[in-house]
């Protein structure tokens, strides 16, 4: 569960608009706990280009930016 929280406030940071990140955090849910563990070692690890692209990636497959 703490995975999935970390993800969705990586996730959700920089949006404004309700439906997004309802949409994003309805997403993040649903994924599974391997999915997460990977998606918050992309964002919190490596280089600030890098956690930036693995952050806009995550929008874009969740809530088709």
């Amino acid at each position: 569960m703490g995975t999935r929280l970390a993800v969705l406030f990586f996730a959700i940071k920089p949006l404004r608009k309700l439906g997004r990140i309802r949409q994003i955090a309805e997403e993040i849910v649903h994924m599974t706990p391997e999915a997460t563990c990977f998606w918050l070692g992309r964002i919190v690890n490596g280089e600030a280009r890098d956690r930036a692209r693995a952050k806009r990636a995550l929008r874009i497959l969740l809530a088709d930016e």
